[in-house]
């Protein structure tokens, strides 16, 4: 009966290279949120230019640039406390990262997280992926006739 002879250097440089991918990952996947977050922004604020929705928001007073800050801001929090799962919870995904957050986040981080994997936002249906790839779209894509 023989032995396998392990070579410990290359499997730690290799287990330190396949770290360093998933990270760099990670960091694209979060800074593709932080803009995901901007086109959120920018697309609400044009929005709430249209004249019908402004008097609409009147009628019902609302104020649309309160209320879409308040958005943002709370999508950044769960944003934020996805990198703390990160950097400091020991998550080595955003997947783990997001189940992470529903053990330790504030109430209204997770139910910020919740409704935009209810959302069928196209915005939003691209960060339920980021954070559940498992979930599948119920949404169905029409194309144009050509």
């Amino acid at each position: 009966m023989g032995c396998q002879v392990i070579d410990l250097k290359s499997y730690r440089q290799e287990k330190l290279r396949r770290s360093e991918r998933q990270s760099r990952k990670t960091r694209s996947q979060l800074n593709r949120m932080a803009a995901l977050i901007d086109v959120y922004h920018a697309h609400m604020i044009q929005i709430s230019q249209d004249p019908q929705v402004r008097a609409l928001c009147e009628e019902k007073g609302i104020h649309s640039e309160a209320q879409i800050e308040s958005d943002v801001a709370r999508l950044n929090q769960m944003r934020e406390a996805l990198m703390i799962s990160l950097s400091e919870k020991g998550a080595k995904d955003l997947p783990e990262a997001a189940q992470l957050l529903r053990y330790w986040a504030q109430p209204e981080i997770i139910h910020t997280m919740d409704r935009l994997l209810e959302s069928d936002y196209d915005t939003f249906q691209i960060i339920a992926q980021m954070i559940d790839p498992a979930r599948q779209s119920d949404r169905v894509i029409h194309q144009q006739p050509k």
